[in-house]
């Protein structure tokens, strides 16, 4: 959990690459959403319960990435116009790309966090976590793809701002 803003920062970097294809919105919030879980246990709401508990599992995490797609997909209209203004819409994306990029970035928090912590359980109801120390990346890497990630979509809105001027 307290590695929330690395997730936010690896949606930025990867969700850029697959923007005109999936929601980026979507992937972002999917990537970050899921600490929800271990920050309700933190503050005592979820007694009794583990740090990285049910959401941190593939099954329950792409049934609540699809859940999540498909209320971003069923609001859109409510939010479209922020996101355009934010840079991260450029094209409209069918119900597909909501429910991928809500699949995908809930998923690959999970990949993310599984080499970390001991807790995790991505293939529950197996109760191991075969995952963990896996591919041993540094922490370090996570900064620099937090790093890239904010550089990216910086780069990204300038680009943007840059292009609407000359259309006026």
């Amino acid at each position: 959990m307290p590695f929330t803003p690395y997730h936010l920062g690896f949606a930025l970097l990867v969700g850029y690459f697959f923007r005109r294809k999936i929601h980026w919105p979507t992937f972002i919030l999917a990537s970050v959403v899921v600490d929800l879980e271990p920050f309700l246990v933190f503050i005592d709401v979820l007694e009794r319960y583990p740090l990285h508990g049910y959401m941190h599992s593939f099954l329950l995490g792409s049934l609540s990435g699809l859940l999540l797609g498909y209320a971003m997909y069923t609001t859109r209209k409510m939010h479209a116009e922020f996101f355009k203004r934010l840079a991260l819409v450029e094209n409209e994306i069918g119900l597909a790309g909501y429910l991928v990029g809500g699949v995908v970035g809930w998923d690959l928090h999970i990949l993310v966090d599984s080499p970390l912590y001991t807790d995790i359980k991505p293939f529950y109801p197996v109760q191991a976590n075969p995952l963990y120390n896996a591919w041993g990346y540094p922490k370090e890497l996570l900064f620099l793809l937090l790093f890239a990630g904010i550089l990216l979509y910086i780069f990204h809105v300038f680009k943007n701002a840059f292009k609407r001027s000359k259309m006026l």
